[in-house]
């Protein structure tokens, strides 16, 4: 063991889920590393959902209090006002700050449900808060990358059963934006492409992503939505002017057409190819007319 920090290892009965704790003596300072941590609502989503119904009550744990804010902790062994209506985490007797221990059976991981209720009643939410864990276990493949609303997930492809997509916290995942989260995305996609979904692991720094990749996740303008299976993800790197049709999500109105060169060179009209113009100005093309058109007239009038 260091001098400067001590690193524990938590092994879950089933085998495969671990995590670090990092501790440094006399400096009261002791995290979690390598997990992302999560925080979703319930009705957040259909997946959220199915996620929800699958969670256990269960005693408080150390691990669960990694979940909490340090002043928040006493409040893991205080009932609920639904169950107690003078509980320290009452509030007027009727409205609740209560936290619940719960575990997910399928990885063995904390989880803690946050009750915010107000004292009329009128305001009432459940947050639930966990940590992804470090990957399927040795020999499962994912089947499946999920993206959700807020969130990302994977399907196991022996089970079926739903894990949050692993990350750390200082390399979380976005879509639709020109930030660091759909970079990280992209390196995900590829890792889990480049090893049949063997691999799901939190992403190390690697290269900088596939360029066709790159431009779909931090398009803005599409609806990224579904369930994407390791095929169509292989599909989106090998051919970068489409992406598999997504089908709407329950609910919804009609899915938005993703568009590539093919497209564009369609609203240019005969006779014209997008070709001419690069592959910057047909990366700008996507997703369609309402963007190409300008962008075309602006470049005819360049070669006219």
């Amino acid at each position: 063991m260091s001098d400067q920090y001590e690193s524990y290892v938590f092994d879950h009965s089933r085998g495969w889920m671990s995590l670090d704790i990092y501790y440094e003596p006399g400096l009261n300072v002791a995290t979690l590393n390598h997990t992302g941590h999560i925080s979703v609502k319930q009705g957040d989503s259909r997946y959220v959902g199915t996620w929800i119904d699958r969670l256990r009550d269960c005693k408080p744990i150390a691990l669960h209090t990694f979940l909490v804010e340090n002043e928040k902790i006493p409040a893991l062994f205080q009932p609920c006002v639904y169950d107690d209506r003078d509980s320290p985490s009452a509030i007027g007797g009727s409205g609740c700050l209560c936290r619940k221990s719960m575990t997910d059976p399928i990885t063995g991981l904390p989880v803690v449900r946050e009750h915010y209720r107000t004292v009329s009643g009128n305001i009432e939410s459940w947050t639930y808060k966990t940590i992804t864990s470090r990957g399927l276990p040795e020999g499962r493949t994912v089947r499946s990358l999920i993206v959700d609303k807020h969130e990302f997930w994977m399907r196991d492809d022996a089970s079926g059963e739903l894990h949050f997509l692993p990350r750390t916290d200082s390399s979380g995942y976005g879509i639709g934006y020109g930030g660091g989260g759909p970079y990280t995305l992209c390196q995900m996609i590829e890792q889990l492409v480049e090893s049949d979904g063997a691999n799901s692991t939190p992403v190390r720094w690697r290269d900088e992503p596939n360029g066709a990749l790159a431009t779909w996740a931090r398009n803005d303008e599409i609806n990224h939505q579904g369930e994407y299976t390791i095929k169509e993800l292989r599909s989106m790197i090998r051919y970068p002017t489409t992406t598999p049709s997504r089908p709407p999500p329950s609910g919804r109105g009609p899915p938005v057409l993703t568009a590539g060169r093919e497209l564009a060179n369609a609203a240019a009209g005969p006779g014209v190819s997008l070709g001419d113009f690069g592959d910057d100005h047909a990366a700008a093309a996507v997703p369609g007319p309402r963007r190409t058109r300008p962008l075309l007239r602006r470049q005819l009038r360049r070669h006219a």
